[in-house]
């Protein structure tokens, strides 16, 4: 799994962007995704600007961040 930070979001149209640490371009997540991490982690992520492990999913309109898990704590 990749490791990046959530950096934006857009609740209202259901999208966050991800920056992952290996400097590949910013990814899309999908709002589901995000909804899932925030029960998991019992807050807002995105506002945290949390990091997190991801997996990437190449779809028809490009790549996009799914499966997030925060990182543990350094």
């Amino acid at each position: 799994m990749a490791i990046g930070t959530l950096v934006k979001y857009n609740a209202r149209k259901g999208w966050a962007i991800l920056r992952p640490d290996d400097g590949e371009p910013e990814l899309l997540v999908d709002m589901v995704d995000i909804y899932a991490l925030a029960a998991e982690a019992g807050w807002d992520p995105v506002r945290a600007r949390t990091r997190v492990h991801f997996e990437l999913k190449i779809v028809d309109r490009g790549r996009r961040a799914y499966h997030l898990h925060c990182c543990e704590p350094a």
